[in-house]
């Protein structure tokens, strides 16, 4: 077979499903597998449900998509009450995201802003199990036990390099060489620009943009529940 485009597949291309449905599936060859998973890891509703692909489509037609900084939708706080019924109010908020990786990361925010609110900022340490796995995100591989899944992907504070953005008003003061030299340790080779066109600026330039820090709000210090996130908890 020939390579994959997919950039997660560094062999062969994988067989293709066609279609699935309960808990099979089909690829493009007709042949049958029985699907252990039935969906995501932490989704197991099987395949080819009507009853979910109603309710979507029914969503879909109200509307797809708002920031949850604006609006509120019905289906959304139904869930959230449900979520809070199921804890018997233990738990008083839920915080919805799109993947387990998003939840940790959300987890350890949240619990890091809850002290630093508390006026405790000294914790910001995170106890895990070893091994574990909780997420493919840096901050969630952070906290993941596991060497093998660390490792390639592992930034020290050190390697991190912050440069100011450019605007149309910025006083130019970082070069390309500057940025070179930030990030690999050998001279910067001779630069030289495509040659500018209409639709392409010239990048000869060297650039700078001073940017205000934003401002941090105060973090809310309700109890949270996070959907589908393992407890975490600074100390």
């Amino acid at each position: 077979m020939d390579p994959s485009p997919l950039f997660y597949q560094a062999g062969p291309a994988l067989p293709e499903v066609s279609h699935a449905k309960g808990v099979y599936l089909w690829d493009e060859t007709g042949r049958e597998y029985l699907d252990g998973c039935s969906g995501a890891i932490s989704c197991n509703l099987g395949h080819g449900r009507s009853d979910i692909r109603d309710a979507m489509l029914a969503q879909l037609d109200r509307v797809a998509f708002t920031y949850r900084t604006q609006f509120e939708n019905a289906p959304a706080v139904a869930l959230a009450k449900a979520l809070v019924g199921f804890t018997q109010q233990q738990l008083e908020k839920v915080f919805f995201v799109s993947s387990g990786s998003e939840a940790v990361e959300s987890a350890l925010k949240l619990a890091r802003q809850y002290f630093v609110a508390k006026g405790e900022p000294q914790r910001r340490r995170f106890v895990s199990l070893r091994p574990s796995y909780h997420g493919s995100t840096l901050g969630a591989l952070g906290v993941t036990g596991y060497q093998p899944w660390k490792r390639p992907s592992e930034i020290s504070p050190s390697a991190h390099s912050r440069w100011p953005a450019p605007t149309s008003t910025a006083t130019p003061t970082l070069t390309i060489g500057d940025m070179w030299n930030a990030f690999w340790p050998i001279p910067a080779p001779p630069w030289r620009p495509p040659a500018p066109t209409p639709s392409r600026p010239s990048y000869s330039s060297p650039w700078a943009a001073p940017v205000p820090a934003p401002a941090c709000s105060t973090a809310n210090t309700s109890r949270a529940f996070v959907s589908y996130a393992m407890s975490s908890a600074a100390c």
